[in-house]
């Protein structure tokens, strides 16, 4: 209906909620993938002080936190599994989503929306999307444009 409209879609999506189960996980990027939104934001669950989850936190984790590795632009930043999943599996499902899924949407997005004057930063990102379509032709197909 938003499209139909001429609304644009925007889905911030955090991953690796308390309890998260694999399935549940799966269901998220379906929902990616049938929205198709324009605008992608996708992160993993960070416990910020003052926060129920991170007062749930045990005491010795807490006081572990390099906050110095925080950051917007951070990958990965501090890493943290509160889900029903082991660390390998939601750390193998997760870098999958941001392979696949997050950052050929957000490259897209940045190419399309973004005030990128310099043709150089143009070209960087349309070698990324191209190289992506060339290694994942299929998985490409389904990033919205």
């Amino acid at each position: 209906l938003t499209r139909e409209v001429g609304l644009r879609i925007f889905a911030d999506i955090i991953l690796g909620l308390p309890g998260e189960t694999e399935a549940e996980f799966r269901a998220t990027v379906r929902f990616v993938r049938r929205t198709k939104p324009e605008i992608l934001g996708a992160a993993r669950l960070c416990p910020l002080p003052g926060t129920s989850i991170f007062d749930a936190l045990p005491q010795e984790v807490r006081d572990s936190i390099n906050w110095a590795e925080y950051s917007y632009l951070a990958r990965p930043g501090p890493k943290f599994n509160l889900t029903a999943m082991s660390d390998k599996r939601f750390e193998d499902l997760f870098r999958r989503f941001d392979k696949y899924v997050a950052q050929p949407q957000i490259t897209w997005a940045l190419l399309r929306d973004g005030a990128i004057t310099d043709r150089a930063d143009r070209r960087f990102l349309r070698r990324l999307l191209a190289k992506f379509a060339l290694r994942h032709p299929i998985r490409a197909l389904r990033v919205p444009r």
